[in-house]
């Protein structure tokens, strides 16, 4: 019972302050506005993620949560949207702080602006290892196999550049 009058005072408040939460917000100091337009949309929408990678992992105190890392093999520019929904998603499940990588292995150079969304009361930022920027000594002297085959995108400071 309590849901449904919480939607009866949803409503209402829709009803009465939908015009002038703006100019609400604007004379408390909170938000400036000169104008403002209704926007008429509905936001459902099924969506469907599937991570590459995502592991529930613990630090050294112990401290549980989230690693999640998407592969890349070109520059996806609403790769940082992405991200930023599987956060939510990731957050909202699992009700634990996440780590998020792009693991990139693509040829053009992936600025770390791409990894950053900022918005006026928000900043979210994914991490990124692009592997094309990563030293082949780093990765040569790992003693994980998976990883020193990863030279092969690695940087070798211009040791294979033909002329």
């Amino acid at each position: 019972m309590p849901q449904q009058k919480d939607n009866i005072y949803d409503k209402s408040y829709k009803l009465l302050l939908e015009r002038r939460i703006p100019d609400m917000l604007s004379r408390r100091g909170d938000i400036s506005v000169v104008r403002a337009e209704s926007v008429a949309v509905d936001l459902q929408k099924i969506i469907e993620r599937k991570p590459d990678f995502l592991v529930r992992c613990y630090d050294e105190n112990g401290k549980a949560y989230m690693l999640h890392v998407e592969y890349q093999t070109r520059i996806d520019p609403d790769m940082v949207y992405r991200m930023h929904e599987y956060a939510a998603l990731i957050c909202r499940k699992f009700k634990l702080d996440i780590k998020q990588f792009v693991f990139y292995v693509g040829k053009a150079s992936y600025a770390e602006k791409d990894t950053r969304l900022t918005l006026s009361d928000y900043e979210y930022r994914h991490n990124l290892w692009d592997i094309g920027h990563t030293d082949y000594e780093d990765l040569l002297a790992s003693t994980y196999p998976e990883e020193v085959l990863l030279t092969i995108h690695s940087n070798f400071k211009g040791l294979l550049r033909t002329k």
